[in-house]
Order: structure tokens, then C-alpha cells, then sequence
């Protein structure tokens, strides 16, 4: 069963790389492709995920069954998401040349290399955690945790707090520029703005986030105290020379995966919807070629193909659900009525509009709304409204409604993960610890949004 859901994954993410230069219609492909992620994937993934993967198979498939579509709108309604499914199959493969290369030990040096004290680790962990997650994407958070771990435990005074706020924060403000971010590719496939329309605005918006998340720890709870930590295990240290080396290559990967994104975004190379997996393929091959004669790289990969191939194997058939009902809700006409409905309330509240979409997206992830769920619903509601704002603006909100909901959420997996990593209480890493950060920036992030869009117009 594991191996068909593998090979299922990989082949899905293949027809995506391939099928806007192949004159040939793949969608019988695709959906039987998909079919197999969904049936294999459902056997496979954790009981959470399932419950409400079969919440949206019976609610997309129910309002198929009683507007009587044909199956051409089947077809398309289960494919509907597929390219995100790509997504995140290909993200994955960042991890291969990060484990050979061993990439993760230049992190554990400029963090341990710092003297000081709670306040610069404070930010250089935030800062660390955004990097790494515009890689590895979910992969990330348990990298940081087996960096922060040992290291951390007796140097800081709330240990529990330091590395969940740090690292939720990090998470989840890299899903407002990462290359790889789910939530970020939904966006753009719900407004039509391309990547290369909201990298700058997205990033500008995470660095701000990491200085507003460390004036206010430094403000609330972090020590003046200053000291220096040390690597005790020799098999971790760094040379400095490598550190600098490494780091510098791994900017320069981010910066190539950038730039490959705005090329085929301005030379229309592909498809708007495959040229982030294009890319992220393209790079991460490329980078796995330069470890082609590192004896590690064998072991390496059949790690990846045995354990890592699945990491993310709850998102598939999710994903896949999610698009069976939008593709539903979008043939039904029920979304038209809702523009209709809304667009009085968007005429009444004018240009504060923009600031109910993000904050019901905090409110729904509060009650169990995942915001991939709470993007792709209301961006296609509100992509044909009337809004008194830019497009990128409506992309900027919505970002910024996921990447809030990431941090907050007690039902995101990304909190429920790190709760368990720092034996504390979900509602200490997300509500407790994590309002008045998020009160803040929403109110910053929403501004900043608007006035972009003002700027660009």
C-alpha cells in the first residue's frame, strides 16, 4: 500500500512537470492517478486528517449527486487541487541534499554561535525557522527542534515558550513569500496574481513579522541575561569557514529558486500553476547532482524512499477532498449567491473590507477550519467581487489570514506538533503565548497590504 501511494505521488507530480509541453490531454491520467493517492493515501494517514477528508469527499460528492453534474465535472472537480498535491511531493525532495550535505549543522552553528543572550538567539531562531521552512516547508519544525533541543533546555529561562513562539512564528510567516508554501500557491491560484507579484511584498512582510515578534518577546518575557551556548557533541561543530561556505550556498539555492519562478513566470514557460514545481524540481535536482559522488547520498535516498517519501501523506488525499468540493461548490451556483450576499457587505464596509477577510480566516482556524480550506473558499468568492482593492492587495489578505492561522490555530498540525515536541499544553503554543503577537501584526500586515496595493497601482 505504501509503495503504490509513493509511486502514485511521484507520478502525479510527474504529469504536472510534464504535460504543458506534451501535446497530449492527461486528465483521464491524472484522474486515475489521483483516485489512487486519495484511495491509498485515506489507509495511510493519521485519524485526524481522515475524519475530515471524508467530511469534504461526502460533502463534494453530495452536491455533485443532487445538482446532477455530468462526469466531465467530476473529472475536473477531482483533479481541481492536484497541483498542490505536486506541491508537496516535490518540496519534499529539498530534504535529500540538506541531509547529505549536511545543511541542518550550519543552523545549529550560527544559533549556538551566539552570545546574546535570550534576546539575539530569540531572534536569530525566528529568523533560522523561516529560512528553513522556505525549503523544507513542514519538514522545518522538527529540524529546528532536534537543533534547539539539548542546546536550549538549560540556557534559557522559559524554555517551553522560547522554541514554540520562535519556531510557530518562523513557520508560519515563511507561508507569506516561500517558493513551496501551500497556502501561498492557493492564493495564487484563487486570485490569478502570479508569485512573482507578491514575493517582495510577502517577504517585507515576514522580515517585519520577525522584529515585531522579537521587540514584543524582548518587551514581555525575554532575560537581559547574556552568555554564549556551546556544541557538546563533536560530531555537530562546524568549521567557521564551512559554516560561511554553506550558508552562503544555501542563500544562493533560495535566491536560484527565486529567480528560476520570475523567469518562467516573465517568459511564460509552462503553466501559472506548474512552474513552482517546475523550479523547485529543476533546483533540487541540480543541488542532488552536486552530491552525485558523496557516499552518503545512497543511504541518503533510501532513507527518503523508505521513511521521508510519506511525511506529508496526509495532505494528498486532504487536498484531494478539498478540491472534489470546491469543484462542487463552484458548479453549484451556491458561490454566485454568496457574491451577492457579500458584495452588500463589502459596499457598506468600503476599504475596511479588506480587513474581515484575513480576520475570518483567524476565526474559522479557531473552530477547526484549516485556512487552505478558508483560501480557496474565499478567493473564489471574492476574486469576483467588486473590492475597492488590487488584486494583490486580496492576495496579500488572504496570505496573511493563512500565515496568522498557522500560529494561533490549536487544530493546525504545525502546533499540535510542536506542543508535543515542548511537553506544553496546546493552548499555551497558540492562544496563550501567541494573541497579542497576532493581534498586532494583523493589524500591521493588513495596513501594509493596502498600502502596496495603493503603491503598485
Amino acid at each position: 500500500m505504501k509503495t503504490i501511494c509513493k509511486i502514485a505521488l511521484f507520478l502525479l507530480a510527474g504529469i504536472h512537470l510534464i504535460k504543458p509541453f506534451v501535446p497530449v490531454d492527461f486528465t483521464i491520467l491524472l484522474f486515475i492517478t489521483t483516485l489512487l493517492v486519495l484511495g491509498t493515501g485515506i489507509v495511510l494517514m493519521g485519524q485526524g486528517f481522515r475524519i475530515i477528508t471524508f467530511v469534504f469527499l461526502i460533502l463534494g460528492v453530495g452536491l455533485l449527486l443532487f445538482y446532477g453534474q455530468p462526469f466531465e465535472v467530476w473529472i475536473s472537480s477531482i483533479n481541481a487541487l492536484t497541483n498542490v498535491v505536486a506541491i508537496v511531493a516535490i518540496m519534499q525532495l529539498f530534504a535529500i541534499p540538506i541531509a547529505v550535505g549536511q545543511y541542518d549543522r550550519v543552523v545549529r552553528y550560527w544559533i549556538t554561535k551566539s552570545s546574546q543572550g535570550e534576546r539575539g538567539l530569540f531572534l536569530i531562531t525566528t529568523a533560522g525557522t523561516q529560512f528553513l521552512t522556505s525549503l523544507l516547508m513542514f519538514g522545518s519544525i522538527p529540524v529546528m527542534i532536534a537543533i534547539l533541543g539539548d542546546t536550549l533546555k538549560n540556557c534559557v529561562s522559559n524554555y517551553q515558550r522560547f522554541v514554540a513562539t520562535a519556531t510557530v512564528r518562523g513557520y508560519g510567516l515563511a507561508a507569506l513569500w516561500a517558493p513551496g508554501a501551500i497556502n501561498l500557491f492557493l492564493v495564487m491560484q484563487a486570485t490569478g496574481v502570479y508569485w512573482s507579484d507578491i514575493v517582495l511584498p510577502g517577504f517585507l512582510l515576514g522580515i517585519l513579522g520577525i522584529f515585531i515578534s522579537y521587540l514584543l518577546e524582548r518587551k514581555v518575557q525575554l532575560s537581559s541575561q547574556n552568555y554564549s551556548l556551546a556544541v557538546e557533541d563533536n560530531q555537530q561543530k562546524v568549521s567557521p569557514s564551512e559554516a560561511q561556505k554553506k550558508s552562503f550556498f544555501l542563500v544562493f539555492v533560495l535566491i536560484c529558486l527565486g529567480l528560476l519562478i520570475f523567469l518562467f513566470d516573465q517568459l511564460a514557460i509552462g503553466t501559472s500553476s506548474n512552474r513552482v514545481v517546475m523550479a523547485v524540481a529543476l533546483v533540487t535536482f541540480l543541488w542532488t547532482i552536486l552530491h552525485f559522488r558523496n557516499p552518503a547520498l545512497t543511504r541518503t535516498l533510501k532513507q527518503y524512499w523508505d521513511h521521508g517519501a510519506l511525511k506529508t501523506v496526509d495532505l494528498g488525499p486532504f487536498l484531494v477532498a478539498m478540491g472534489l468540493f470546491s469543484g462542487a461548490l463552484e458548479h453549484s451556483g451556491l458561490i454566485t449567491e454568496l457574491q451577492s450576499l457579500l458584495q452588500i457587505y463589502i459596499n457598506s464596509l468600503g476599504i475596511f473590507a479588506i480587513f474581515l477577510i484575513p480576520f475570518l480566516m483567524i476565526v474559522a482556524s479557531l473552530v477547526g477550519i484549516h485556512p487552505f480550506i478558508t483560501i480557496v473558499m474565499f478567493g473564489k468568492i471574492l476574486i469576483a467581487l467588486h473590492l475597492p482593492i488590487s488584486d494583490v492587495t486580496l492576495a496579500l489578505c488572504l496570505a496573511l489570514g493563512g500565515s496568522l492561522s498557522y500560529i494561533i490555530s490549536p487544530f493546525a498540525g504545525v502546533t499540535i506538533a510542536l506542543s508535543n515536541y515542548v511537553d506544553a499544553k496546546v493552548w499555551d503554543v497558540t492562544i496563550r503565548w501567541n494573541w497579542l503577537f497576532v493581534a498586532i501584526y494583523f493589524i500591521v500586515g493588513v495596513s501594509f497590504a493596502y498600502f502596496w496595493g495603493t503603491l503598485i497601482r
